[in-house]
């Protein structure tokens, strides 16, 4: 594998080089880079995404997290390569948010549920100063929201800390109005900062609870793992009657409904999603219908009259909540 290795260490240093004139320049000069060069470019080159690393990691074995680690720490974004993100007034107005401003802005962008504890948001800090027990605006609710007790997350470990500063990443406990993707900031100035887009499920299948006394778990499990995986969506089809989960891809389904097993307790299985058949009306028929009722005083009369026929191109109709109104094939 000698020669392959050289040939994509040959390959990495022309792509830093490409990213700065400087080091280009010198890449032609000496016919390449010094390691001390291409330390030193690898980070610009990161930054520009001339170059996207891919790492090959095992959390449960802990087989090359220490190199990953080392790498982000010594090569990846820090808040002072990003010292300005742009987000949006509430009424749509461009706001700037520096990394050196005073009032406090955060982003939440996971939401974990941890038993005995409750739900955890994680979040960063993008400007000012967060303090337990301090009142922030979601803008996004319209509504104030209190952060209580804050920590810095290690694995499974919390610290708990009294404030967090900008470029900090920490967690609070028991939010009451505030969900992954909402801003906190100071009521004076409100700000939206934008949202993760979540890649969209591309494969569902049907969910079978094996014991009826286990519902309530079923449904609690099921809402909770939806809040904190975006990427996966869950339905009740009522007119199937089963419970639709929707996912990225096979493996994606079976370590959801792991989890689903091992910390809510529930049996599940996959099981043969039913198919809502309908039937269209194929000819034409008509019927009326004469109502008189005399009871003493003014009578009631009524007199109704109905035709059905297909439509023109219209082989089924429904009316689905889901999507506000007819739905017709």
């Amino acid at each position: 594998m000698a020669i392959r290795v050289k040939d994509l260490h040959r390959q990495v240093i022309e792509y830093v080089a490409e990213s700065d004139n400087a080091l280009m320049e010198r890449f032609f000069e000496q016919d390449g880079l010094s390691e001390d060069e291409l330390r030193a470019g690898l980070h610009q080159a990161l930054e520009a995404e001339v170059i996207v690393p891919v790492f090959a990691v095992s959390g449960l074995a802990n087989i090359g997290v220490s190199r990953l680690l080392d790498h982000i720490a010594k090569y990846e974004s820090s808040p002072m390569d990003h010292q300005q993100v742009k987000g949006r007034s509430p009424e749509g107005e461009l706001v700037e948010v520096n990394l050196d401003d005073r009032t406090p802005v955060l982003f939440v962008f996971k939401t974990m549920n941890e038993p005995g504890v409750g739900e955890l948001s994680l979040f960063r800090v993008y400007a000012g100063e967060v303090v337990a027990g301090q009142a922030l605006y979601n803008p996004a609710q319209g509504s104030t929201e209190r952060v209580g007790q804050l920590y810095f997350l290690n694995g499974h470990k919390r610290t708990p800390v009294t404030r967090l500063q900008a470029g900090d990443i920490g967690a609070a406990v028991k939010l009451r109005d505030t969900h992954t993707g909402n801003t906190l900031c100071d009521a004076a100035r409100p700000v939206l900062l934008p949202q993760v887009n979540f890649p969209t499920p591309n494969i569902h299948t049907a969910l079978g609870c094996e014991s009826r006394g286990d519902d309530d778990k079923f449904a609690v499990g099921l809402t909770t793992l939806s809040e904190e995986d975006p990427s996966f969506h869950h339905r009740v089809d009522d007119e199937v009657h089963q419970t639709i989960i929707a996912g990225q891809g096979t493996i994606h389904l079976q370590i959801t409904l792991e989890r689903l097993r091992r910390r809510f307790g529930v049996k599940v299985s996959m099981v043969e999603e039913r198919i809502p058949y309908r039937e269209t009306i194929s000819g034409q028929a008509g019927a009326k219908y004469r109502h008189k009722m005399q009871s003493g005083g003014a009578g009631k009369f009524a007199e109704v009259w109905i035709r059905i026929a297909p439509g023109e191109g219209r082989q089924w109709c429904r009316v689905s909540p889901l999507i506000g109104g007819d739905e017709c094939g």
